[in-house]
């Protein structure tokens, strides 16, 4: 028996939804450069200088992080692919391609600091390899409940005796 699987996480991340809860565990939202037209309306300005290569915009260029970019300098700052197409910014708002930018804010297990792409357990504030969500005192598997001490999985045993 049982109740059919209801599909909750089925948003394909429409343009114009950003998810900010848990940014490490969302698809993320591809942000899109504005085209080099938003320069030409204001004649009347110097000429936008672009951030990497601090050279003036002649033509090509685009509009990006509140910034100005020449389009062949518009790259992700890990590989240096072209980001015309899309990119995401990270915690140091800097652009990176979606592959960089996945590989990079990979959630990591607290004990272990490796990438976690399969099952896991999120407790305490982070995300955990089952196997190394164990109780910090006794080392015993947490994996039937735990006691959330000061951002701290222990047992239930342990808790009680335990003011961290």
């Amino acid at each position: 028996g049982g109740m059919p699987p209801q599909h909750r996480h089925a948003s394909a991340g429409y343009p114009g939804t950003r998810h900010s809860e848990h940014r490490q565990s969302q698809t993320p939202y591809l942000e899109q450069p504005a085209a080099q037209a938003q320069y030409e309306k204001h004649p009347q300005q110097t000429a936008h200088v672009c951030v990497r290569c601090n050279q003036p915009i002649a033509s090509e260029g685009l509009g990006a992080l509140g910034k100005a970019w020449h389009s062949q300098c518009f790259v992700c700052v890990q590989c240096s692919a072209s980001l015309a197409a899309g990119y995401v910014v990270n915690d140091q708002n800097q652009p990176l391609c979606p592959q960089c930018f996945g590989a990079s804010s990979a959630v990591r297990c607290p004990v272990c600091q490796q990438p976690i792409s399969g099952p896991h357990i999120k407790a305490c504030g982070y995300s955990w390899h089952p196997e190394h969500f164990v109780c910090v005192v006794c080392q015993a598997s947490l994996q039937s409940g735990y006691v959330d001490v000061q951002g701290k999985p222990l047992c239930v045993n342990c808790s009680s005796q335990t003011m961290l």
